[in-house]
């Protein structure tokens, strides 16, 4: 039975793209992989066409936000770390990966919380 790998990240493909690179890596040596990314970034097109399965989080990034959009964007994280868990608790990867972009950083949280490691 494959190990179960977690790759979280995206938004730009400058996440993406190496996130892509190692999955790729990873399924060499007969790793499954599954993405966890958001329904606006880049991932949510570019996995489809790749291949690989895409599970959504809420996220959003903080930097340069003010007021309301600020507000939503600090919402969405908890949110974004509870959906994390929910499907890293029913997915139970041996290693959840962070690539970057700002719905690497609930998933990531989620993982240590979870106490996920290479096993």
């Amino acid at each position: 039975m494959p190990k179960r790998v977690v790759i979280a990240g995206g938004g730009t493909g400058g996440h993406l793209y190496p996130g892509i690179a190692l999955a790729r890596k990873l399924m060499e040596h007969d790793m499954e992989i599954t993405f966890i990314g958001t329904e606006r970034g880049i991932e949510s097109r570019v996995l489809p066409k790749e291949g690989f399965p895409l599970k959504t989080i809420a996220s959003a990034g903080l930097v340069g936000k003010r007021g309301m959009s600020r507000i939503v964007s600090l919402v969405k994280l908890p949110v974004g770390v509870l959906q994390a868990m929910g499907y890293l608790t029913g997915h139970r990867p041996a290693l959840v990966v962070g690539v970057g972009g700002y719905v690497s950083g609930p998933a990531v949280f989620a993982a240590s919380l979870r106490k996920h490691k290479n096993t």
